[in-house]
């Protein structure tokens, strides 16, 4: 009898440790459920926020928009480029003004650059054109005054800003990658051997966008002492992208010399950019000094070497991007 009841104990014993168990697991369960219900309501309200806050931000802008536009004294403001002169290499930038309300002989006159000119009405709007060349500092339309009947109103400009050059050209970001040897000979000469890469990507902001260049030829080309040693040709590209191949490419280098690479690309329009994108000096006993790489390479000497120079198509230099 007592057995049965110690079994019966015993039986009782493991299905209440069971019961307590299954609770646990459900209770633990239950919190992590309530833990992540918390969390996603957390995520859910800042979300929320986020998004009230971004909206109240919107309004924010639009209303101060519609308060500025409806306060202006102008209904809208451009520039445009005009043709470009390919003797000089002017390029004449137009400024547009559309006045709200216009009455017989209103007058207005545009600040460029902190200076006041006069512009002239022609079909619903004022203009002034600036004759300006290809390398000229840029141009900053600030605000503009309208003078009619002895009242002289003035507006903010706001996005008239002009750099001629960075609008005209386009912007060219350059890569190379190489792997090189060498040895100094005993007649104080540099035995070089290099490798490489040159990947040119090409973009064109403003108005160069929608005035994108045929490119006409591109190449990788290597001097010591400014004199041509080698060159080597696009190896595929279009307007957007030229990748050239240097394989191969043994010099025999004078002590006291300079050596450089330098990619070129001539456009359809007659203009080449050309930059040095490697180059070093060799001392006295013909050992290599100054070494310089644009980007890459297995150099510790490593910078960003000046932009792209620009040239016209008879080799005159115009300006560096």
């Amino acid at each position: 009898m007592k057995k049965n009841t110690n079994v019966i104990i015993s039986s009782v014993s493991l299905i209440v440790s069971v019961l307590l168990l299954v609770n646990t697991f459900s209770l633990s369960s239950q919190i992590k459920s309530l833990k992540n219900s918390i969390k996603n309501t957390n995520n859910s309200l800042y979300s929320q926020y986020s998004n009230i806050s971004s909206n109240i931000y919107n309004i924010s802008d639009r209303v101060t928009a519609a308060v500025e536009k409806g306060t202006s004294i102008i209904a809208s403001s451009e520039y445009n480029f005009g043709e470009i002169n390919k003797t000089d290499f002017s390029i004449p930038v137009i400024f547009s003004i559309t006045p709200k309300e216009y009455s017989e002989g209103t007058a207005a006159q545009i600040y460029i650059n902190n200076k006041p000119y006069d512009m002239i009405y022609n079909n619903g709007h004022f203009e002034y054109t600036a004759d300006t060349k290809l390398n000229s500092d840029s141009l900053e339309a600030t605000k503009v005054a309208l003078i009619s009947k002895g009242t002289t109103k003035f507006q903010e400009l706001s996005d008239m800003y002009v750099s001629v050059k960075n609008e005209f050209f386009p912007y060219i970001d350059c890569d190379f990658s190489s792997t090189s040897n060498y040895t100094t000979t005993n007649n104080n000469t540099l035995s070089f051997n290099c490798s490489g890469d040159v990947n040119l990507n090409i973009s064109y902001p403003g108005y160069a966008d929608s005035n994108k260049d045929k490119i006409k030829s591109a190449k990788a080309n290597l001097y010591v002492n400014d004199e041509l040693e080698k060159s080597f040709n696009i190896n595929t590209g279009d307007e957007s992208y030229v990748y050239i191949n240097i394989s191969d490419c043994r010099l025999e280098i004078p002590s006291d010399s300079e050596f450089y690479i330098e990619a070129e690309i001539t456009n359809d329009k007659g203009f080449a950019y050309k930059k040095v994108i490697y180059s070093f000096e060799t001392d006295s006993k013909g050992n290599m000094v100054n070494e310089i790489t644009f980007y890459g390479g297995d150099t510790e000497s490593s910078e960003e070497l000046s932009g792209f120079k620009v040239y016209d198509s008879n080799g005159k230099y115009l300006c560096t991007l």
